[in-house]
C-alpha cells in the first residue's frame, strides 16, 4: 500500500495498467512469429516498468517446455510463501528483481528474469498484476508461435524426406528399368541364339554339299579339257580334214577363254564357300552353350597377348594402359581372348588406324573385374546402339565386316556369367566394358 501511494504521488506519468494490457493483448493476439512475440513482451515490460535488465528464455520448438533453473528451484523450496509466489507465476528474488513464469497447462514455455526498477523503487501490486496478465497472454502467444515453428520444422523435414524418398524411388525405378532392359535383351539374344543355331545347321548341310561337289566339278572339268585336247590332237594326226573344223569350233565357243577362266571361277567359288563356312562357324560359336575348359586367367596378360597379335594394325595408334593388380579370373582363356580380339579390332577400325586406345583393368568391392577398351573413333550411331550385339548388325561397309564379332563376344561373356556395357557418342568414340565375376579366393593353409 505504501508503494502504491508513493507511485501515485511521485510517478503520476507511470503506465496506465488497463490501457497497456489492452494494447499488448491486441498486439500479441495478432503476432504469430516467435521473435516478434518476444520483442513485444520485452518492449511492453521495458516501457511500463523500466527494469534494469530483462532476459526472456523460451522453450525450443521441438521440446515445447523450458526447465526451471536450479536457483528457481532453490527459491521455491525456501518457504511456503515462496511456493505460493511460484504458483502466482511472479516470483520475487532477493535482489528485488522478479522472475515471471509463462505457463501453459502447467508446462513452462518461457521465463522472464527482470532486474530491479531503474527508479530504485519496489515492484508494486499493479506491476505484479500487469506481469501476471502478460504472463498468461504471452504464454499462449509463445505456445502458438512455438507450434507454428514446430510445424515449419516438420514441414521442412517432411519435404526433405519426400525428396529423399522420391530420389530413392527414382533410382530404384531406373535400376528396375535397366534390369528389365537387360532381361529383355538377354531373352532376345537367347531367342536369336536358338534361331541362329538352327539356321547355321540348315546352311551347313548344303554348304558341305557345295564344297564337296566343287572338288569333283574341278576334277571333271579338268578331265573334259584334257579329253577335248586329246580329241583335237588325234584329229590332227588321223583325220587332218577335221582339224580345221575342230579349230573353228574351239574358236566359236571360245574354249581357250573358258578353260582359262574356269580356274578363277573355281577359286572364287571355293573362296565363297570358305567365307560362308567361317560365317556358319561363327554363328555356331555364338549360339553354342559350352564354355570350354575353364582356367584361372590373368586378364592383363590376356589383353597384352591380344595387343601382340595386332601389332601391325596398332602401329600408328597410341596405346595407353592402366592395369590394376587383382586376382585371377576363372574363365575360358581362348574365348575371352577372342572377345578382347574382337573389341580391340573394332576399336582400331573405328579410329581408321590412327588415334588413342585406352585399356583399363580394375576390380571392385563387389568382386567384379572391369576390362575397359576405349577409343576416340567415330562412335556408334544412336539408331544402332540397341542392336549392336545382334548378329549381322555392323557399322562397317559392305564386305568389310560380317557383324558377328560383337554378337559372339556378347554370347561368350554372357555364358561366363558376365556382361558387356557400352558407352558411346558419335564422333567421340566408344567405351566397351567387359565385366566378369571374380571367383572366391582359393583356400590357403593357415601356416
Amino acid at each position: 500500500r505504501v508503494q502504491l501511494l508513493v507511485d501515485r504521488l511521485f510517478f503520476r506519468a507511470a503506465y496506465d495498467f488497463r490501457r497497456t494490457v489492452d494494447e499488448i493483448s491486441a498486439r500479441l493476439a495478432a503476432a504469430t512469429d516467435l521473435p516478434t512475440v518476444m520483442r513485444l513482451i520485452e518492449e511492453s515490460v521495458a516501457t511500463a516498468l523500466s527494469p534494469s535488465s530483462i532476459r526472456l528464455d523460451v522453450a525450443s520448438p521441438a521440446r515445447g517446455e523450458l526447465g526451471a533453473s536450479a536457483g528457481d528451484r532453490d527459491a521455491d523450496e525456501r518457504s511456503e510463501a515462496a511456493r505460493r509466489r511460484r504458483q502466482s507465476r511472479v516470483i520475487e528474488r532477493d535482489d528485488r528483481g522478479l522472475t515471471v513464469l509463462f505457463l501453459v497447462e502447467h508446462r513452462l514455455v518461457a521465463r522472464m528474469v527482470m532486474g530491479r526498477p531503474l527508479s530504485g523503487r519496489f515492484y508494486s501490486g499493479d506491476d505484479r498484476r500487469f506481469l501476471l496478465t502478460l504472463a498468461n497472454q504471452g504464454a499462449v502467444a509463445i505456445q502458438n508461435s512455438l507450434a507454428i515453428l514446430r510445424l515449419q520444422e516438420l514441414n521442412a523435414t517432411l519435404e526433405q524426406k519426400v525428396e529423399e524418398r522420391t530420389q530413392e524411388l527414382a533410382e530404384a525405378l531406373e535400376e528396375l528399368q535397366t534390369t528389365q532392359q537387360q532381361m529383355v535383351h538377354q531373352e532376345k539374344m537367347a531367342s536369336i541364339g536358338q534361331l541362329v543355331a538352327g539356321v547355321a545347321h540348315e546352311i551347313n548341310n548344303p554348304l558341305n554339299f557345295i564344297a564337296g561337289n566343287l572338288f569333283h566339278l574341278r576334277d571333271y572339268t579338268d578331265a573334259l579339257r584334257r579329253a577335248i585336247e586329246a580329241y583335237e590332237a588325234a584329229a590332227r594326226e588321223d583325220a587332218p580334214a577335221l582339224a580345221p573344223r575342230l579349230a573353228a569350233l574351239r574358236e566359236e565357243h571360245d574354249l581357250d577363254y573358258v578353260f582359262g577362266d574356269l580356274g578363277g571361277l573355281f577359286e572364287g567359288c571355293e573362296e565363297g564357300v570358305r567365307r560362308t563356312t567361317t560365317i556358319v562357324r561363327n554363328l555356331r560359336t555364338f549360339s553354342r552353350q559350352d564354355t570350354g575348359p575353364a582356367t584361372r586367367v590373368d586378364l592383363a596378360a590376356s589383353l597384352d597377348a591380344t595387343l601382340n597379335l595386332l601389332r601391325t594394325p596398332l602401329a600408328r595408334i597410341d596405346v595407353r594402359k592402366a592395369y590394376q593388380e587383382g586376382p585371377l579370373v576363372e574363365c575360358s582363356e581362348g574365348q575371352i581372348g577372342q572377345v578382347f580380339m574382337n573389341l580391340v579390332s573394332n576399336a582400331v577400325d573405328a579410329m581408321d588406324g590412327e588415334g588413342t586406345l585406352h585399356l583399363r583393368i580394375r576390380y571392385t568391392a563387389e568382386r567384379e573385374a572391369f576390362v575397359e577398351i576405349e577409343d576416340d573413333g567415330c562412335g556408334i550411331p544412336e539408331h544402332l546402339r540397341d542392336r549392336i550385339f545382334e548378329p549381322f548388325c555392323t557399322t562397317k561397309g559392305v564386305g568389310e565386316g560380317t557383324g558377328l564379332g560383337l554378337a559372339i563376344s556378347y554370347g561368350v561373356v554372357t555364358r561366363h556369367g558376365g556382361r558387356i556395357e557400352v558407352d558411346s557418342e558419335v564422333v567421340r568414340g566408344a567405351v566397351f566394358s567387359v565385366v566378369l565375376q571374380v571367383g572366391e579366393p582359393p583356400a590357403t593353409d593357415s601356416a
